[in-house]
């Protein structure tokens, strides 16, 4: 098949996000896959000082990329979508200003894409241009809160109504979107893992030796969802633990600013050498905020953390008290994640059965599930429910 995977997060080398994966492993299916990363606009250039700006700048300027089996491409888009989205009685002006659809349409022509799968709503629109044979719609968050933007509630809307079927990485936002097009085909197909990148030995980290145990690891963003004041709490109730973060973000400078020794900053690493500080560590954190856009979350990292060896101790959802991993320990307050804490600092796992216990969530299953899902409903649906003008 022909699959084009319009995506909210690009290639890099620090960031890898479900639909890299997905993509990755549909190629290595022998299927003809196209993955695009969020478009550049004429407003990021006054951003061009940061370097991952900078980074995709450069990439939008470039000719398509081949990798991994697997065609990627960084789209320019006139308008940003601030001035977008007050066209979206229109069709979504972003795609259509967009130099993605003039760019794909020189490779397959009309009727030539067979799957088309879009995972940032602001997007909807994009599937008029290419006219794809299927259109589906996979979800990964609560993209109005995330952004702060209930425009975007509209664009979900909007394709929504096109689609074959739907994809959702949680049950809580599987349900928003059926409360926006009900009784919609679905599939709830949570995060996996690349369980041999993440199981197979590696050496331990030159920086981490110096870090005694034991070590509590955390790797991500640290932005408005990652609990700061948990993390304080634990670093003093557990003074003897040392709390290493691997990440970036705006809660960096509030971290700093706590002043703890046993907090280690490092900034963050290549997806590469990722697992050599899970496996040297003692144990995974996932410290949420307590809002609504954690609610909805189906974090990689939780299964990341249990391939490399780890018990981990996250912020109790609903969305993860429903999967029942035993590896995981949840809190609902401090009280309960320090009482937590304290099994986990005192046990000595196996790390080998909980390693083993994830293999079942590796991306070639999730890819799988996927694509029987897709021919399913690409096929039955196609005509009833892409009537796209």
């Amino acid at each position: 098949m022909n699959i084009v995977f319009v995506a909210h997060s690009s290639f890099n080398e620090n960031f890898v996000v479900g639909s890299h994966h997905l993509s990755r492993a549909m190629a290595a299916e022998g299927h003809t896959v196209w993955h695009i990363g969020p478009s550049v606009t004429p407003f990021h250039w006054l951003l061009a000082g940061t370097p991952s700006y900078r980074q995709r700048l450069r990439r939008s300027l470039l000719p398509p990329v081949q990798m991994e089996g697997l065609t990627s491409m960084e789209p320019i888009a006139l308008v940003p979508w601030q001035v977008a989205r007050r066209f979206l009685s229109r069709g979504n002006l972003f795609a259509i200003t967009s130099n993605l659809a003039r760019r794909l349409r020189k490779v397959f022509a009309p009727g030539e894409i067979d799957i088309l799968i879009i995972d940032d709503p602001r997007l909807a629109g994009l599937e008029k241009k290419l006219k794809p044979k299927a259109l589906f719609y996979r979800l990964t968050d609560f993209y109005a809160e995330m952004k702060g933007d209930p425009t975007i509630i509209e664009a979900e809307r909007n394709l929504l109504a096109r689609c074959a079927a739907v994809i959702s990485t949680s049950q809580p936002v599987l349900r928003h979107a059926l409360t926006l097009r009900p009784g919609l085909p679905s599939l709830l197909l949570e995060n996996g893992v690349d369980y041999a990148h993440f199981s197979a030995p590696r050496q331990e980290p030159t920086e981490l030796k110096a870090i005694a145990h034991p070590r509590i690891a955390y790797v991500g963003a640290l932005d408005f969802r990652f609990d700061v004041k948990l993390l304080n709490a634990l670093a003093t109730r557990f003074p003897q633990a040392q709390f290493v973060m691997i990440g970036e973000g705006p809660n960096e400078s509030k971290i700093k600013e706590l002043q703890r020794s046993n907090i280690h900053l490092l900034g963050p690493r290549p997806y590469s050498e990722v697992p050599g500080y899970l496996q040297f560590s003692d144990v995974g954190l996932l410290p949420f905020v307590n809002n609504v856009v954690n609610s909805g979350r189906s974090p990689m990292k939780l299964y990341e953390y249990g391939a490399a060896g780890l018990p981990a101790l996250a912020r109790r959802t609903r969305e993860l008290d429903r999967r029942k991993d035993h590896f995981v320990h949840l809190y609902s307050n401090e009280e309960e994640a320090v009482r937590q804490m304290e099994i986990l600092i005192g046990q000595h796992p196996d790390r080998r059965a909980i390693a083993d216990d994830c293999r079942k969530h590796g991306w070639k299953e999730k890819t799988a599930a996927l694509l029987e899902f897709i021919s399913t409903w690409s096929g039955t649906r196609r005509d009833s429910a892409l009537s796209v003008s």
